[in-house]
């Protein structure tokens, strides 16, 4: 076979599945996509100087495409650890980067890895220049988890691509509860639509060998579906053509993104309402809410999922001496920023900005919207008490709005000094997507400055971007998470924002423990 071989469809494609603190383990999955009738592929690994043979276990077998899951559980040394692994006779060797046993990971962050129109694809030289960056900042690094924050796909194009649904969408409905599904849609959508779009993207040379090399933890957002999926009126958002839609992205998704391994212990209880996920490394936890599954005009995530996951997050794991692990720095995967230009403004400006209103969806879909800001003053308040409990920094990933960007939430409430509780908001958007028009890059950075009373007590800023007179960059770009000293377990965390405009020179900026 050669390097990759005809049969293989998609792959390999790694994702972490945790860090289990009980047994010393650092537990990787790799999936395999493979053409229908493929012999079954192999993996094998070596670390430690250790050679394995990893199980596998088939996904599913739908027409045209087999799919494998293989699960590598590696033992944490006192020192850090490099995995090299092969798939079946492939020549192709590919290496992981595994952390010492008390060392906080070093992660890398993106989202947005696509175009929402075909217009804005032809406006980029090279969509995967960022990608390129990426891989040769991790040959320097050795980042040991990408966390990937929505939009690792778009699928706006099956409303142009797929013929029965652009027929469905030109028909007037009267009532959409009585929406007809166009025959043969659902095979459409999931075996020549879905599959095919993770394959082709995902199989990009550059974006291929991050997967290959990089653990992702990754997190649905309305592309990874439909363009604004859950920001609809109710009526519309249940009828059954765009509930078959979301149907087949959600099995997509378990397939592809998290490798249908939804007993993981990172997941959520209760995950029939979604697929938020806690994980606990050394010195570091990471929260992944869903913010798409339950998401409604009225309604980001369930008050019986926000209970689910406030009662995950305050039972930490133990070490097999049952001590407590503890965790000095929670990061929050929030796909859409949970501070941000204020929505309302942007409605104003838009209504006499000529061409903008096919951003309306998106004003439905952020947290400062009018329905879901009770929903968010929630949030803030949990996490701020959080962090005051437990002495822990709390620091918000955030992706969606194609601009690179930081906040800082200040509380002065029951006489805390304001610049010990403060939540940091960290946003980078797109790795992929280009920026917003230049009118909204305008109104970003010329009238949006002031500060935002989010409950009394409480503020929120756009702060300026590090050795920069912008509180938003308007380039893509990603995010580097690095620990202040590679020989020190925990300490500071350096967040480096790696624009395109000049990737050589990042907007660094340092986040410092609490305590």
């Amino acid at each position: 076979m050669g390097a990759i071989g005809m049969a293989t469809l998609l792959g390999p494609v790694l994702r972490l599945r945790g860090q289990d603190h009980q047994n010393n383990v650092w537990r990787i999955s790799a999936l395999v996509c493979v053409e229908e009738g493929s012999a079954p592929p192999t993996l094998s690994f070596l670390v430690g100087g250790i050679d394995y043979v990893a199980p596998s276990i088939q996904l599913w077998a739908i027409r045209g495409a087999e799919s494998y899951r293989f699960d590598l559980d590696i033992p944490l040394a006192d020192q850090a650890q490099v995995l090299r692994y092969w798939v079946s006779a492939s020549d192709e060797e590919w290496t992981v980067q595994i952390p010492a046993r008390q060392h906080q990971p070093v992660f890398a962050f993106g989202s947005c890895n696509g175009y929402s129109s075909l217009k804005l694809k032809k406006s980029v030289d090279d969509s995967d220049a960022l990608w390129k960056h990426m891989a040769l900042r991790h040959q320097a690094v050795g980042y040991n988890a990408l966390l990937l924050g929505g939009d690792q796909v778009y699928s706006d194009a099956m409303w142009e691509l797929i013929t029965e649904l652009e027929d469905w969408n030109d028909r007037l409905w009267d009532d959409p509860l009585k929406v007809v599904i166009p025959e043969g849609l659902a095979e459409k959508l999931l075996n020549h639509f879905f599959i095919e779009m993770y394959c082709r993207r995902w199989s990009q040379a550059p974006v291929r060998a991050i997967l290959a090399q990089i653990p992702t933890i990754m997190m649905w957002d309305d592309h990874d579906i439909m363009d604004g999926w859950g920001s609809y009126k109710e009526a519309w958002a249940q009828n059954p053509v765009y509930r078959l839609i979301f149907e087949t992205a959600s099995r997509c998704f378990e397939l592809f993104q998290l490798h249908g391994s939804m007993a993981d212990p990172v997941f959520i209880p209760g995950r029939a309402a979604g697929y938020s996920q806690l994980y606990h490394f050394s010195g570091v936890s990471l929260l992944v809410p869903d913010l798409r599954a339950e998401r409604r005009l009225d309604q980001v995530i369930s008050p019986a999922t926000w209970k689910a996951i406030y009662s995950k997050l305050e039972s930490p794991p133990t070490d097999p001496d049952r001590a407590t692990i503890p965790c000095k720095h929670l990061l929050v995967m929030s796909s859409i920023p949970v501070m941000h230009a204020r929505f309302g403004q942007i409605e104003s400006i838009l209504g006499w900005t000529p061409g903008q209103q096919e951003l309306e969806d998106d004003l439905h879909d952020h947290w400062s919207s009018r329905p879901h800001r009770g929903e968010r003053v929630r949030l803030i308040h949990r996490l701020l008490e959080y962090s005051r409990r437990e002495n822990v920094r709390v620091t918000i990933l955030s992706g969606d709005v194609h601009v690179a960007a930081h906040a800082t939430i200040y509380s002065s409430r029951e006489g805390e000094p304001s610049t010990k509780h403060t939540l940091v908001q960290l946003t980078s958007s797109g790795i992929v997507h280009p920026a917003p028009p230049a009118i909204m890059r305008f109104a970003l950075n010329t009238l949006f400055d002031d500060d935002e009373e989010i409950d009394q007590g409480i503020v929120g800023r756009m702060e300026k971007m590090p050795g920069d007179e912008r509180r938003y960059v308007a380039s893509r770009n990603w995010l580097s998470l690095e620990r202040d000293d590679p020989q020190r377990s925990l300490g500071r965390l350096w967040a480096n924002w790696f624009a395109e405009e000049d990737v050589e020179h990042p907007f660094t900026r340092v986040i410092h423990p609490i305590g």
